[in-house]
């Protein structure tokens, strides 16, 4: 231990010998879609981040009730099923053959891109059923909205359970959660802040705090 000392009094303070081990930096880009115009494409920004000096790249692998992957609980992204192939598990490759590392990006609550999706198509049934099951946001008037709800445990349990299917399929290098939060205003284009009023939020709310609510 190095020690800082006054000849007038008691040692001022202690340092350690050694630092901890710094927590390596990151040096990110968002990649929303990351083989949509083929897996050379992938290798080719792979290479480019790493000759660019970044060293990770988020890749968005599911959004709005739909995953780029082949998934056992979300209906696939159409882009990504009409290629036949893993798009995550390209990308993974592509990522580690170039030292880069890859995080998976999932938006976790709005559910619009799947909701303006063809009538008919697994993204659209799939907000339908949400729907049906009561597990979207409801606004102040009642109705539903395009998020699911938050306060809702199904919800809770389905992104666990997406994060369990990715961490055992592939080989990421981290996970990160967007958009797990209330919606804001209208006036950006989400439900608006009053989107919470619904009785399961009410129900979860009151077993939080231990009483009801009048």
């Amino acid at each position: 231990t190095l020690r800082a000392a006054s000849s007038v009094g008691p040692p001022l303070m202690r340092t350690p010998c050694s630092a901890p081990t710094p927590v390596p930096t990151i040096t990110a880009v968002g990649v929303a879609r990351p083989s949509a115009q083929g897996h050379a494409m992938t290798m080719a920004l792979m290479k480019k981040l790493k000759d660019s000096g970044l060293n990770t790249a988020l890749v968005r692998v599911a959004q709005g009730g739909k995953a780029i992957y082949p998934s056992k609980i979300l209906p696939q992204d159409q882009w990504a099923a009409d290629t036949g192939e893993d798009e995550l598990a390209k990308a993974v490759e592509a990522a580690h053959r170039h030292g880069i590392q890859i995080h998976a990006w999932k938006v976790v609550f709005p559910m619009g891109a799947a909701k303006f999706r063809p009538p008919g198509s697994d993204a659209h049934a799939f907000f339908e059923r949400m729907g049906r099951e009561d597990r979207l946001l409801r606004n102040a008037k009642g109705d539903q909205t395009s998020w699911l709800n938050p306060a809702d445990p199904r919800n809770h349990d389905l992104e666990a359970c997406v994060a369990g299917e990715l961490a055992e399929q592939y080989e990421l290098d981290g996970y990160h959660l967007d958009y797990i939060r209330y919606p804001a205003s209208e006036a950006g284009g989400e439900p608006g802040f009053d989107a919470h009023y619904d009785p399961i939020a009410r129900r979860e709310f009151e077993k939080s705090i231990g009483r009801s609510v009048k």
